[in-house]
């Protein structure tokens, strides 16, 4: 299933409201709790029974009070979602998917599923979809400041052997259309039985107890290492409510391969996760489904990172998250669904007028790449906000739509140098090859590049005959075989004479993220680097004339 939600734009996650008397957390959408609660005295029903009514297993696909409040999610008014249909739609509504049992979704070209059905209004509720492969893959737009990337997750059918139904990986915010499509997943290939979080990163985390509301049948699966900050709370306040036998923790995979005796798998747990361990020590899911888990990677102060890939065998598929990428010139098509945002960053300042053509929306995405990646590109030059502000009453009246809602006043305080970022564009995409996110590498990973190395390294022994790869964001179904694979984490390995590869982007292009590489080591956050400090990123770039010596 691949789709989009512009958190920059018309996807409202409102408050988290604390339910009284119970440890749970209900992530509103589209609506706040106010609204929640005259939608539901509407229904003649409470949130809270709605949501008993789907642990009776009484829940319907459509109409009703199912149609209304489900959980803890309220459906827009009709006029509304007109408004907001194309950031809340599933994209990958509907294609029919041609293998056998347990296999993994081949999507056609481009990497985009198409719907099949009817736009009623009612942002694609009324789409088929068919999963006869086994697997599908649903990615929802994200961002702020109008830069959106899709953030995906991954649904397969599992295999007799993996005791059936469904195993989602990674679940997107429960819009009604998505929540209506997984419905009828299950209605043709059984139940949600696992919900996988594969990662601790907070845009996966944040979705993933409100998705579980609505399946609550399912048995739940999390990354060890979870953390929050202030406040290291527990996972029922993100929303989280199965407990017992239906919360597990993910077993480390030196102990599903052997290399970790029990005991000492369940001494490293805490003690609500210890006695389902010694019952169900395994996954049943792991005759279709195999797995290698980089291990907490635990910062200097508060928090970790964390991530497992796993690799679906009967298609020879990794799934990932946030490990790698890949990025090409053609827009995603759940992007190109509301082009405003492409057309936003087109323009090279605030008072330039632009078309809407391909050419428009490939320039804008390369930009809002560039955006996501490193933040702030050497390409672009700052408007003091005085004068942005000022220009902000020039913008034509064309172009005031590109940014409302998303950018307050429409400001756009920077200048594009032209076209010189496409030489930056074209050294991060390098035709499509998967790479390792600068982020993860500047800041993160290169505190412990031997443990990461040595996770990738057991990926590539195996599962070395996966021929694509799932990540979380940007471009989908991806081919790539282990050595393109174990080349995207080149920038973490030096060579003799204690050089290191290049990381993707520019250096010049890396400055911002190298600022944040010292200021996090100075405070004590993180560690010191030990391999992309080396690089000229601080030598070069808007920050050169302020880097420590």
């Amino acid at each position: 299933i691949d789709g989009a939600a512009g958190a920059g734009r018309r996807v409202s996650f409102a408050p988290l409201v604390y339910a009284v008397g119970r440890l749970e957390v209900r992530r509103w959408v589209g609506a706040s709790p106010r609204g929640a609660a005259r939608a539901a005295s509407a229904a003649g029903v409470s949130v809270r029974e709605s949501v008993r009514r789907d642990e009776a297993g009484g829940a319907e696909a459509d109409g009703g009070v199912d149609g209304v409040v489900r959980g803890a999610l309220v459906v827009p008014s009709r006029e509304r979602r007109r408004r907001r249909c194309h950031r809340h739609s599933s994209e990958h509504a509907g294609d029919d998917l041609a293998a056998g049992e347990g296999g993994i979704l081949p999507p056609p070209p481009g990497g985009i599923v198409q719907p099949t059905g009817h736009d009623d209004g009612n942002a694609r509720g009324g789409t088929d979809m068919d999963l006869r492969s086994g697997a599908r893959m649903c990615a929802i737009p994200e961002g702020v400041v109008n830069v959106n990337v899709p953030v995906r997750m991954t649904v397969i059918k599992l295999s007799e052997a993996s005791g059936g139904g469904l195993w989602i990986l990674n679940p997107l915010a429960p819009t009604p259309q998505l929540i209506s499509e997984v419905r009828r997943l299950e209605s043709l290939h059984g139940p949600v039985r696992h919900i996988v979080l594969g990662t601790v990163a907070l845009e996966h985390k944040a979705t993933f107890g409100p998705f579980g509301q609505y399946f609550t049948r399912a048995t739940v699966w999390v990354q060890p290492g979870q953390w929050a900050f202030p406040v290291n709370l527990p996972l029922q306040f993100t929303g989280v409510v199965q407990g017992g036998e239906r919360l597990r923790m993910l077993p480390t995979s030196r102990y599903l391969h052997g290399e970790r005796t029990l005991d000492d798998e369940v001494k490293s747990l805490g003690g609500s996760y210890r006695s389902q361990a010694r019952k169900s020590p395994v996954p049943e899911w792991t005759a279709d489904i195999d797995y290698e888990m980089l291990e907490p990677l635990a910062f200097q102060s508060v928090g970790a990172y964390s991530e497992t890939a796993f690799y679906h065998k009967s298609t020879k598929t990794l799934v990932v998250t946030d490990c790698v990428c890949s990025v090409t010139r053609t827009p995603p098509k759940i992007i190109q669904e509301d082009p405003r945002a492409m057309l936003f960053h087109a323009r090279d300042s605030i008072d330039e007028v632009v078309v809407d053509d391909e050419a428009t929306r490939e320039k804008g995405w390369r930009r809002m790449v560039q955006f996501g990646l490193v933040f702030f590109p050497s390409q672009i030059d700052v408007v003091p906000f005085g004068r942005a502000v000022s220009d902000a009453r020039k913008i034509d009246p064309s172009m005031r739509p590109l940014g409302e809602g998303a950018v307050p006043s429409s400001l756009y305080p920077w200048k594009w140098r032209g076209d010189s970022d496409v030489k930056n564009f074209d050294a991060i995409s390098n035709g499509g090859k998967l790479f390792c996110p600068p982020i993860l590498t500047k800041l993160i990973l290169d505190r412990e590049p031997e443990r990461t190395l040595e996770w990738v390294d057991r990926i590539v022994a195996r599962f070395g005959g996966f021929t694509h790869v799932i990540p979380g964001h940007l471009n989908n179904y991806v081919k790539a075989d282990m050595r393109e694979f174990s080349r995207a984490f080149d920038p973490l390995r030096s060579d003799p004479s204690n050089k290191v590869y290049p990381q993707r982007p520019l250096a010049e292009d890396l400055a911002l993220l190298q600022e944040a590489s010292d200021l996090l080591t100075q405070v004590g956050v993180v560690a010191k680097s030990k391999i992309c400090d080396l690089e000229p990123a601080r030598t070069v770039g808007r920050f050169a004339a302020i880097a420590p010596k």
